[in-house]
């Protein structure tokens, strides 16, 4: 069930990506929270990765905010609670009216959410209009 501490994050996540937007492409932020209080924010990088990432030929694969976000939290030996939430967000460039794009996320980020023990995640959908959606026990 969505909660009003719920909208008050994502609205968070969607001033943080419109201030901090990819120069192309989309911009997907992703927040961690326990209870109210954020702990971790990060975006997806068009120009960086992980080093572990494969790369094809010229292709650089971006480095997706969901891992960004959880990394810098858990690489701080920080341990992961049963009161966390994830909540992930996209927006586009040039797109009029809704610029809210699907931010759900991909298998690769579902089995390391689920892997980190991360309980809930929270993320838009727009099919025809905004939606908010949620994942749990991932």
């Amino acid at each position: 069930m969505i909660r009003s501490k719920d909208i008050n994050i994502i609205s968070e996540a969607f001033k943080y990506c419109h201030k901090n937007k990819n120069v192309k492409g989309y911009t997907i932020c992703a927040i961690l929270a326990k209870g109210k209080r954020i702990i971790s924010i990060a975006k997806n990088d068009y120009r960086k990765t992980h080093a572990k990432t494969p790369q094809i030929r010229h292709y650089l694969i971006p480095g997706h905010s969901e891992i960004k976000c959880i990394s810098r939290y858990i690489v701080k030996n920080r341990p992961i609670t049963s009161d966390m939430t994830l909540y992930v967000v996209g927006i586009t460039q040039g797109k009029e009216g809704n610029p809210v794009i699907s931010s759900k996320p991909c298998k690769s980020c579902e089995i390391f959410i689920k892997t980190c023990g991360i309980p809930r995640v929270v993320y838009c959908e727009n099919v025809t209009e905004f939606l908010i959606k949620e994942m749990n026990n991932v």
